[in-house]
């Protein structure tokens, strides 16, 4: 390190030491970051829509809680956790498997009988009337004309499926109602009372109150017993 006829301190060797030091840490900084910047560019599209979606998500929470507010059913809006459960879900399906992550059986508990009562009724009648509205139309309806404008394809099940509304039913229900309404259709036959929309708005109403779901015309009576009581309050 010492130039022909001159001769280096040990001070300038240090500091040409140090310099030569930061010049490979610099490089080896520039040569680490380079490859996630190239990668964040060519998923830059990517990204601002998976952003976008969830904002949508998000937005659609907001709404229904305040949808619940002004029907009077507080306790049936949706929870912080729920929202990001909800928001976040489809991602962390595809995470689980790679943190190993596996899905555990039910655990059976016993129940007492179910009983139905004007309280259950009304209550039934109201979690009904709280499911969301898309594009004008009742949840379940706006899933039938999806799923029937698209031959009732599995990706569209699926996204249906990531939609918050869907958040709180359960997860084989959409598959169930795409199965017996494309079968309908393919025998060119009229869906009956029990398997239309409305009866799936109230087996996901029984899912999110936790009532036993029973037979369609004992939900319907109950529905519009329910809808009897809750219209007489207040009348004289």
């Amino acid at each position: 390190m010492r130039k022909k006829g001159t001769k280096l301190t040990d001070e300038e060797i240090k500091k040409f030491e140090e310099l030569a030091a930061r010049k490979l840490e610099l490089k080896l900084i520039k040569d680490s970051i380079e490859p996630s910047v190239k990668r964040a560019n060519d998923n830059l599209l990517v990204v601002v829509k998976m952003i976008f979606e969830r904002l949508l998500q998000a937005t659609a929470f907001v709404g229904a809680n305040e949808l619940r507010d002004m029907l009077e059913v507080p306790e049936q809006k949706y929870s912080a956790r729920e929202m990001k459960e909800g928001i976040f879900r489809a991602e962390w399906e595809l995470i689980k498997p790679l943190v190993g992550v596996k899905h555990g059986g039910e655990r059976k508990r016993k129940q007492p009988a179910f009983t139905w009562d004007k309280d259950k009724a009304k209550e039934l009648f109201k979690t009904v009337q709280a499911l969301p509205r898309i594009s004008r139309k009742s949840l379940w309806e706006y899933a039938a004309e999806q799923l029937r404008e698209n031959d009732y394809a599995a990706e569209i099940v699926t996204w249906l499926q990531s939609n918050p509304a869907f958040i709180d039913s359960p997860e084989h229900l959409l598959k169930e109602a795409a199965s017996i309404w494309r079968s309908y259709e393919e025998e060119s036959k009229n869906i009956p009372a029990e398997s239309k929309p409305l009866a799936f708005a109230f087996r996901h109403a029984c899912y999110k109150l936790g009532y036993s779901a029973g037979k369609y015309n004992t939900l319907r009576t109950r529905y519009y017993e329910g809808k009897k009581a809750q219209e007489s309050i207040g009348k004289p």
